[in-house]
């Protein structure tokens, strides 16, 4: 038997976090996700994890990604992955 874990607004603004935390503010690409992350979470808080608010910001972060190429952190893969997971759990438990 196989346990799925869900994916929290806790778990998803951590990973957020981590990935701000770890981007290098003198690289402009990274600078500017950082900003994005950081308004990403005001957001997300001030919403209480809407899936509006987290869907909205995954295509932001996505499209920030691929207009952006960077060498990011893997923080910032692990970050994709957890928002893409919540975001599909948000609309399966709609």
């Amino acid at each position: 038997m196989t346990l799925k874990q869900q994916t929290t607004q806790a778990m998803v603004l951590d990973a957020i976090s981590r990935a701000a935390l770890t981007l290098d503010r003198a690289d402009d690409a990274q600078a500017g996700l950082q900003q994005l992350l950081n308004e990403f979470r005001r957001t997300l808080l001030q919403t209480n994890g809407q899936q509006s608010t987290s869907v909205l910001y995954q295509g932001r972060v996505m499209s920030y990604l691929l207009q952006h190429p960077a060498n990011y952190p893997a923080t910032v893969d692990t970050l994709t992955a957890v928002l893409a997971q919540f975001v599909s759990q948000q609309s399966r438990d709609n």
